[in-house]
């Protein structure tokens, strides 16, 4: 990812020294497609 706020999802995993859980991950993904679809329905992306 180019923007990412926090950091990368690897950095963050890092500094809490644990995995992502399930509902970690979900979110995580969720918030991903929400941006995606607001770049294809802006014709930001093919």
């Amino acid at each position: 990812m180019e923007y990412c706020a926090a950091g990368s999802i690897l950095g963050l995993m890092e500094v809490m020294e644990r995995r992502l859980s399930q509902e970690e991950i979900s979110a995580i993904l969720y918030s991903t497609l929400l941006g995606i679809e607001y770049l294809h329905q802006n014709k930001k992306i093919h």
